[in-house]
């Protein structure tokens, strides 16, 4: 299973990042380490798998906890003053949540008695479920949302050796796909868009062809893509604020990308740092081995 088909399965601003630069972004060169400032908090115990998804600028990270032993997670809401919030719809198994904006509207996903799989929207205690009309059954996923409450995500198409697509659903509950313009179409092929900032800048990452275990990151805005690519075998975009500063990861080091040039984000003295959201005003959310955080970089 291709690295981009797993996490979408798991699981922009004034700038628009130079008219999007409309041109490949070249490797990261030296490697320069971004400036941090970071705010950790301690992961749920115990627990055998945390995933830390989104933020908003107040703070509020958002994610899912699977407890020891079970094989479910539950979606979470982390608040800037400290503790945890969990959520389970009715009758739901498990669940997991991927990105808050600043009004607290929350997306994610739930998975029902039978193991199917619902993408949704919370808006206070109101669940609005997700499903874009080309998709085939269960087969929707959302991740982003910016305060117009439009929201970005992926569905599966009906072919055996089907194609991933992505798609923007505006707050009235239109659909567009978004689809990354590869060369060849008969190839099984995806396109995974994971943020949205509040100028309708997208970014997430693409495959052009499954059966080759390497992916892109790409940034699109009004019709034009821009490919994003870290200098690694994967490159994965996971967020962007109104600035047009994007977060990246690699599945091995964590980056801030903007005007063209990458910017290491290490948390000290930790092993691994992975990077997974940003608000619109810049703050990140991501997590090490036994934190989550929050940070400021530049």
């Amino acid at each position: 299973m291709s690295n981009l088909f797993a996490r979408f399965l798991f699981h922009a601003g004034f700038l628009v990042i130079a008219a999007i630069q409309l041109l490949a972004a070249p490797p990261a060169q030296g490697q320069a380490q971004a400036s941090c400032t970071f705010k950790l908090f301690p992961l749920p115990k115990p627990v055998s798998l945390v995933q830390v998804s989104g933020v908003n600028d107040w703070g509020t990270v958002v994610g899912s906890a699977t407890v020891a032993g079970s094989t479910n997670g539950k979606a979470f809401i982390h608040f800037a003053g400290g503790g945890f919030s969990y959520y389970l719809p009715p009758a739901a198994l498990g669940s997991s949540f991927f990105a808050r904006n600043d009004s607290g509207v929350t997306t994610g996903s739930y998975t029902d008695a039978s193991g199917n799989q619902h993408a949704f929207m919370l808006k206070g205690s109101t669940l609005t479920q997700i499903v874009d009309p080309k998709a085939v059954s269960f087969g929707t996923f959302v991740s982003g949302i910016n305060r117009w409450n439009s929201t970005v995500g992926s569905y599966l198409d009906s072919r055996i050796n089907g194609s991933i697509h992505g798609f923007k659903r505006y707050s009235n509950g239109s659909f567009i796909d978004l689809d990354f313009p590869v060369t060849d179409l008969s190839l099984p092929h995806g396109t995974s868009p994971a943020g949205i900032n509040d100028s309708g800048v997208i970014v997430g990452s693409y495959a052009a062809d499954f059966s080759v275990n390497s992916q892109r990151g790409f940034i699109y805005h009004n019709g034009q893509w821009a490919t994003v690519d870290a200098g690694d075998q994967y490159t994965f975009l996971n967020g962007i604020g109104n600035a047009g500063v994007i977060v990246a990861f690699t599945g091995a080091q964590s980056f801030l990308y903007a005007n063209g040039t990458f910017k290491l984000i290490n948390v000290p003295n930790s092993v691994m740092t992975e990077v997974d959201g940003m608000a619109p005003g810049g703050l990140i959310s991501g997590r090490t081995l036994l934190y989550g955080f929050t940070a400021t970089c530049h």
